[in-house]
């Protein structure tokens, strides 16, 4: 009786240390929201980075166009900026600051020093959401490269997962990332041009070259893969408690099994 009690028990605490795993488990992000931009610089678009995403299996995407509201951002789990037309009003700030307040992510896409406009709005936009990385304004590796993680210009990241390749042309530096939330680099290893940083509850990704939007369709590089890793979620802190909680019953429980 008392052996069999015993038994119980054990499978309830292994049950439980399942529930609370499955229950700090992220699942992926389905809708995606654009601003539709007409700079674009370089060659890619706005609405190839929409065309892109609705094309993928179980996720929806959406061009917002205009000023952005937080309606426009409700439901929605990653806003992709590419490099915007306009200054964001203080409205706009503040609908950014609430959607990352939520854990979600926005992804800022800007160019080299032939839009300076544009990327000081992307840098005013993420000094203004509490974020510390900013685009120089700079240009170098001219022309069309492809940086590996071989070479090591692609670094090892959660973001960067399954990126082995990818093409890119003549970005700018940014500045601002932690050294361990760095991206991608130059060709000589000494600039980053992509970056990632946890603000305001959220997640923001920059980058600066919006060239990488050109082979999302072409499958050549894994640029395609980069984009679709901006839709891994963001492990809310109680997520974290609970999935190292549920570890631990789990290990426990397996511990007193083979004693």
């Amino acid at each position: 009786m008392v052996k069999r009690e015993r038994t119980w028990r054990r499978r309830l605490l292994f049950i439980a240390g399942l529930v609370l795993l499955l229950a700090a488990a992220p699942g992926y992000a389905s809708v995606v929201k654009v601003l539709n931009t007409t700079t674009g610089g370089g060659i890619g678009t706005s609405a190839a980075v929409n065309t892109f995403y609705n094309a993928q299996a179980g996720v929806t995407s959406s061009l917002i166009n205009g000023a952005v509201t937080a309606a426009d951002l409700v439901g929605a789990d990653l806003f992709v900026v590419n490099n915007p037309d306009n200054n964001f009003l203080a409205s706009e700030i503040t609908a950014m600051a609430g959607f990352l307040a939520g854990g979600k992510r926005i992804l800022f896409i800007g160019e080299n020093s032939n839009f300076p406009n544009e990327n000081n709005r992307i840098s005013g936009a993420i000094a203004s959401l509490g974020g510390s990385m900013s685009i120089s304004n700079t240009m170098f590796d001219s022309g069309y490269w492809v940086a590996t993680k071989t070479n090591g210009q692609i670094l090892n990241h959660t973001l960067t997962t399954g990126v082995n390749s990818l093409e890119y042309a003549a970005p700018s530096g940014i500045g601002g990332v932690a050294g361990g939330e760095r991206l991608f680099l130059s060709s000589n290893l000494t600039q980053v041009w992509a970056g990632h940083e946890l603000a305001g509850g959220g997640s923001i990704v920059l980058v600066a070259d919006s060239n990488i939007i050109r082979d999302l369709s072409v499958g050549s590089y894994d640029n395609d893969v980069f984009f679709n890793n901006m839709l891994t979620p963001i492990p809310a802190p109680g997520a974290i408690l609970l999935g190292s909680i549920g570890m631990g019953l789990v290990g426990w429980l397996r511990r007193r099994k083979s004693l």
